[in-house]
């Protein structure tokens, strides 16, 4: 009896050992499983962490584009290192692109202002420019402080053309319909070939293989790959880049070229005149007249080899910039009124020019007379040889602005057209007879521009303070030199 009892007891032992030992095993289990479960969400979110450290914060983030991608992103909190390697990597994550997307650096685009760098990236895909696809980043201390700019996104897209160059540029000639172009002038092709000196140049357009977003303000992107011409027409006047499908032959983007600048000039208010891109400026050009007007900056001296362009930013020529202690502003009357002067003899006598063939206007302004033998500088003449236009700066003591008024410019435009029409002797009644008739030529452009100036007046713009002309068209007059 007592080994069955003995026995008894012993099975109750065991069968509670085991129960001890299941229920621990399950709680061990669960353990685990809470271990496990830990550290798998510690890992994701040690991911997260790294991968927001290499994305912009929602509030640096100040600027998007219509389909919601960052256009200005200002660091404050993300640290992301200013070398090429970590650029790249933060773009590639915040812009979700794939390794065939690559950034090249604009050249002489780097730059340092106290302590902060900068530099204009352009986009690529398989080595194909990206239209527009640019960045301006600018970092200190070796951290990125702002990405500006827009990035196109370029997946999956299809780079093999369906149709050839040719095929292309027909599309697009079509599409323009215009009845000259300038590889037809031999006009324009000529002064391109002297500007460029290069006798094979022309403007007969070269396609190149780009890839543009047909939607680029649009809200969804229309990413395309183009053929993209710069086409130049001569009559009717534009020109502007042009981007054909290089699949379907659709016109997809266009761009002008062709500037039309504003600016405030200093005798006749704003006005709208036409320039030309330079080097990333704007110069005072004009090819959509003739052979071109030109306006120089003689920077006082009397030199014209060393004379340069005047150029602007952004083509908005304000008085905040050009009424200046130098007073450049009163180059864009000069050029404005050569523009306004051809335009005239153009329209009013159906004459292409001073010499009838588009021939090229070229203005000088601050121009040192004194340098030229003249006693002061309130004074502009026209070299009837060279056919150029020469102004000089007036005088502060005399009350006297620089002599670019408009009536001026048409007044020494006409002794180009005397010269090359009447071959007047530039004496005694000829003389006379060769200025009286720039007077009236300064003083019908002058009422073709604004009827409400002092038409029979010439120059009476540039006085300073008081009323005066130089002269009056009333007035017979004799003067021994094409001046005015």
């Amino acid at each position: 009896m007592p080994y069955l009892y003995f026995i008894h007891l012993k099975n109750v032992l065991l069968f509670n050992l085991q129960l001890i030992f299941m229920k621990h095993l399950i709680q061990f289990q669960t353990l685990l499983r809470q271990f496990v479960v830990l550290v798998v969400f510690n890992s994701i979110a040690l991911v997260s962490f790294a991968q927001n450290e290499n994305s912009a914060k929602e509030y640096e983030i100040i600027a998007t584009d219509n389909g919601k991608q960052p256009i200005f992103i200002r660091f404050s909190k993300t640290k992301i290192k200013a070398d090429d390697k970590s650029i790249f990597e933060f773009l590639a994550n915040q812009y979700k692109l794939d390794e065939n997307t690559t950034f090249v650096e604009k050249e002489g685009s780097a730059k340092e202002q106290n302590g902060i760098f900068s530099k204009k990236l352009f986009q690529y895909y398989h080595g194909i420019k990206v239209e527009f696809g640019q960045l301006i980043i600018t970092h200190k201390d070796g951290y990125l402080r702002t990405i500006n700019g827009h990035i196109t996104p370029t997946k999956n897209l299809n780079l093999q053309p369906s149709i050839s160059e040719k095929e292309a540029l027909e599309f697009a000639l079509k599409q323009i319909n215009a009845k000259e172009y300038a590889w037809q002038n031999e006009g324009f092709e000529n002064l391109l070939r002297t500007e460029e000196e290069n006798p094979k140049a022309t403007y007969y357009p070269k396609a190149e293989l780009v890839i543009i977003d047909k939607g680029l303000f649009e809200e969804k992107p229309d990413v395309r790959l183009a053929y993209k011409f710069d086409i130049y027409a001569t009559y009717p006047i534009s020109r502007q880049d042009y981007y054909v499908d290089a699949h379907t032959g659709e016109q997809v983007f266009q761009n002008t070229t062709l500037m039309h600048a504003s600016g405030d000039t200093r005798y006749s208010g704003r006005r709208e005149f036409v320039t030309r891109a330079y080097n990333s400026m704007f110069r005072l050009r004009d090819y959509t007249r003739g052979l071109g007007i030109e306006t120089y900056n003689m920077n006082d001296g009397s030199d014209f080899q060393a004379a340069t362009d005047f150029t602007d930013r952004d083509n908005n020529w304000t008085a905040a910039e050009y009424d200046n202690a130098a007073k450049d502003n009163a180059a864009l009357d000069a050029h404005w009124g050569a523009e306004k002067t051809y335009d005239y003899f153009l329209k009013v006598h159906n004459r292409n020019s001073w010499d009838n063939n588009g021939g090229k206007i070229k203005n000088y302004v601050h121009t040192n007379l004194i340098g030229f033998g003249y006693g002061n500088n309130i004074n502009a003449f026209a070299d009837t040889r060279r056919n150029i236009l020469v102004y000089g700066d007036g005088s502060s003591s005399n009350f006297i602005d620089p002599l670019t008024t408009i009536d001026i410019v048409a007044h020494e435009i006409g002794h180009l057209i005397c010269a090359r029409t009447a071959s007047l002797i530039y004496q005694k009644e000829q003389g006379a007879i060769n200025e009286s008739l720039s007077d009236i030529w300064g003083a019908m452009v002058e009422y073709y521009t604004d009827p409400n100036k002092d038409t029979y007046s010439i120059a009476e713009d540039c006085h300073v303070g008081s009323s005066g002309c130089i002269t009056n068209c009333r007035i017979n007059r004799v003067k021994t030199l094409s001046h005015l």
